[in-house]
This record gives structure tokens, C-alpha cells and sequence, in this order.
């Protein structure tokens, strides 16, 4: 028998310099550009 597990979050820009772009990047570890911000965002989970 498989057990499941799904987690959800609502994700919203609450100001400042956050910014779901920034959000997903750090979820995923992947480089993702921004182009409201017009950067890149990039979070390396390796330690």
C-alpha cells in the first residue's frame, strides 16, 4: 500500500525585495531570472 503526502503554501509577495521569482528559485535550486526585478536568483542547497 503507498502512502501519500502533499504539503501546500499560498505564496504571495508581501513588499520589500521578496518576490515569488526569488521564492521558487530557493524551492527548486535552480537559476531563475526575475524580470520585475530585472536579476537572477539562484540559492545553492549544497553545504
Amino acid at each position: 500500500m503507498a502512502i501519500f503526502h502533499l504539503s501546500l503554501s499560498i505564496a504571495k509577495r508581501n513588499g520589500g525585495e521578496r518576490s515569488l521569482i526569488a521564492m521558487a528559485a530557493y524551492r527548486s535550486g535552480e537559476r531563475l531570472y526575475s524580470e520585475l526585478y530585472e536579476k537572477h536568483n539562484y540559492y545553492n542547497h549544497m553545504f
